[in-house]
């Protein structure tokens, strides 16, 4: 067939070698932290972990190892909770999201083993870009609202002392500092674990500086943030002079392995279509579903040249879109701006949206205005709008849901 000859199968070395840390400093460190979090966490307020460190410096397999071994305290009064701010890189996610996940399973794997199509008690948020710049203080607003979520959830369910462990970005100079001094001033860390290249000089100016709380009191805020939320220059001081924590420092040894280091690596796009296969394609759920166009506002979280923003919904044929949920549907309908029926928003950043999930537009039917829709999401009641945004779509997509079509 003329459809199997244009398909091909790209392998990828997928062991990493270039973050290497000793067992010894991740027994330590992990236990120390654990013991800590046993007894000091309360049921009012969270332990919270907060690790960062640049691109390739083994962040991911020390938050995993943390958290398997933390696994072993999980019962009706111990909790565990991973918060995922690394946008360009998720755990639990497709790209583009953030998200709070409770963990109750070790992870094994990389971070397409983890996807989850159907978290019932996890949220989700979708941002729209896979890096904070375009929209750097609603990336802030996106983050402080997963943390306020958070509070809520956790009040009205059964109190746990819990663990809250971070995952942040590699950027982690200029912008991509001083969003990382916010988090931390969002999260209140009772302890910040920094991975550094052994082999990088400290005098470097390109390189990330020890974040200590000398550190965080020297680094300027990201002012249009500050000033969005109307924080004044005394609540200021009193904001960032309260935090404490306990800083660790543990060294990487990144280093590329000469043997290997012809071994193709796996970027952050790579990841990023893994985990949207693993999304579609490994839940049993999938399914095709119709959804009335005039019955959902469609946000457009691109820039003012976004491809979608003259004709819809049929330049929505064929792409990934993120479906959610607003109780201020009837609100932002009228401020959206409607075209034979069907209302957009474009470049949206007042409200912030609850995903429930993604869908695959495979068709958009102008004989029923419908579209054909296929999603692991079972709970279609509560969705009222179409989220469109930055998505990396495996080229094969296509054939994939041709296949779907056919079982």
């Amino acid at each position: 067939m003329q459809l199997e000859q244009d398909l091909y199968i790209r392998l990828i070395e997928t062991t990493d070698q270039t973050a290497v840390i000793t067992r010894e400093e991740f027994i330590s460190t992990t236990d120390k932290i654990i013991k800590r979090w046993l007894n000091e966490a309360n049921e009012d307020v969270p332990f919270v972990v907060l690790t960062c460190g640049e691109k390739d410096m083994g962040k991911s397999i020390f938050t995993r190892y943390l958290i398997n071994r933390a696994l072993d305290h999980i019962n009706s009064t111990f909790g565990l909770t991973y918060f995922d701010c690394d946008i360009g890189q998720c755990e639990f996610t497709i790209g583009g999201c953030l998200s709070y996940t409770d963990i109750e399973t070790p992870l094994l794997g990389p971070p397409c083993s983890h996807i989850k199509s159907n978290a019932k008690s996890d949220r989700l948020l979708y941002y729209g870009f896979v890096s904070p710049q375009p929209a750097p203080v609603r990336y802030l607003q996106y983050v402080n609202r997963l943390r306020q979520l958070w509070n809520i959830d956790h009040k009205n369910a059964n109190k746990k002392r819990s663990m809250i462990v971070v995952n942040t970005m590699g950027w982690v100079t200029g912008l991509g500092l001083e969003l990382l001094k916010e988090k931390i001033c969002m999260f209140s860390p009772n302890v910040v674990i920094q991975l550094r290249n052994t082999l990088v000089s400290h005098q470097d100016r390109n390189k990330m500086p020890d974040l200590t709380l000398e550190w965080l009191l020297r680094q300027p805020v990201f002012a249009p943030y500050r000033d969005k939320i109307k924080m004044n220059n005394k609540r200021q001081q009193d904001y960032d002079g309260q935090l404490s924590y306990e800083y660790i420092k543990i060294q990487s040894a990144a280093v590329s392995d000469p043997i290997h280091s012809h071994r193709p690596k796996l970027y952050g796009r790579d990841h990023r279509l893994l985990a949207t296969w693993s999304y579609f394609f490994t839940s049993p759920d999938l399914s095709s579903i119709h959804l009335p166009w005039s019955q959902l506002l469609h946000v457009f979280l691109l820039n003012k040249t976004n491809k979608y923003s003259d004709v819809i919904p049929n330049t929505l044929e064929r792409s990934i879109v993120a479906l959610c949920s607003s109780e201020k549907f009837e609100q932002l309908q009228k401020s959206a701006m409607n075209v034979n029926g069907i209302y957009r928003l474009l470049n949206y950043e007042d409200e912030l949206f609850d995903c429930l999930g993604f869908g695959w537009i495979e068709h958009c039917s102008n004989d029923t205005q419908t579209y054909e829709i296929y999603t692991p999401v079972k709970s279609l009641s509560n969705i009222n709008l179409l989220a469109c945004g930055v998505f990396d779509t495996p080229d094969e997509f296509q054939y994939m849901f041709n296949r779907e079509k056919l079982k």
